[in-house]
């Protein structure tokens, strides 16, 4: 594997790694990245759910939080409902194809 000669902040020496080297010479990525279109917007709704407020493991939708604007909660809002829908359009795919297979009655 080839060092960069680019200056870093940080090294990293993953598991059976020999030398200390940047993400990008090892083609590290981070969790968010790595996860499918399901995953980061179910990770986005619980972000969102939060800064407004609300449980992350609700699935209504919070109240707006005091001294926040109504354009900003509107803003998160619309945010979050397409969030859901990602999320909610996956578990519609999966219920329909666990229908298909014999599962599910």
């Amino acid at each position: 594997m080839p060092a960069l000669e680019s200056r870093v902040r940080k090294l990293y020496l993953p598991l059976g790694g020999r030398h200390f080297w940047s993400r990008r010479a090892y083609e590290l990525a981070y969790a968010s990245q790595r996860g499918t279109k399901y995953d980061r917007a179910l990770r986005r709704a619980r972000k969102l759910r939060l800064r407004l407020g609300g449980d992350p493991a609700e699935d209504e939708y919070p109240d707006k939080p005091p001294r926040m604007r109504w354009a900003t909660y509107n803003r998160l809002l619309d945010k979050l409902r397409a969030a859901d829908g990602v999320a909610d359009e996956r578990l519609r795919r999966v219920l329909i194809n666990a229908q298909m297979s014999g599962f599910g009655g």
